[in-house]
């Protein structure tokens, strides 16, 4: 049987519909944090099994196919560049947290999506994503950073 959290409405310490708005409020930003946290450790773990998994094929494979150990070798510095990738944006996301500031520029969709599949390379595999983009269309002022990170989020 689970455990189930009591709700707002038999709280005694609730005495207002203020006080039941800021209870439900507070429920809801915790319950984001606890997603966002799962995505997190999902991200970080996905290149850390793939690492780990390919080197303890290289260390335990006594004769391997040079072809295999390249593509072994290849994900060990794909999975590793995620990773840091990953550090480099908890660290941008800390700051923007302290006041950092976006850094908007003009950029054409097609840059955007360019820098999302390439932050999507490794685990997209042999899978292609086409994208039809109509001719003309106007350079928009945005963060690249955060919207290609956005649409890797998405891919």
């Amino acid at each position: 049987m689970t455990k189930r959290e009591p709700t707002a409405l038999f709280d005694p310490n609730i005495s207002s519909p203020e006080q039941l708005e800021g209870a439900e409020d507070t429920r809801q930003r915790e319950r984001l944090r606890k997603a966002i946290l799962d995505s997190v450790v999902h991200d970080l773990r996905t290149p850390l099994t793939l690492i780990k998994i390919s080197v303890t094929a290289l260390l335990t494979t006594a004769q391997m196919d040079a072809g295999v150990r390249d593509e072994l070798l290849t994900l060990i510095d794909e999975g590793a560049d995620r990773l840091n990738c990953l550090v480099g944006e908890a660290v941008e996301r800390a700051r923007n947290d302290f006041g950092g500031r976006l850094n908007l520029e003009p950029r054409t969709i097609e840059e955007i999506i360019d820098a999302a599949r390439r932050d999507c390379r490794m685990l997209l595999g042999a899978r292609s994503i086409n994208v039809q983009v109509p001719p003309g269309l106007p350079a928009a002022r945005a963060d690249l950073n955060l919207v290609r990170k956005a649409l890797a989020q998405l891919l």
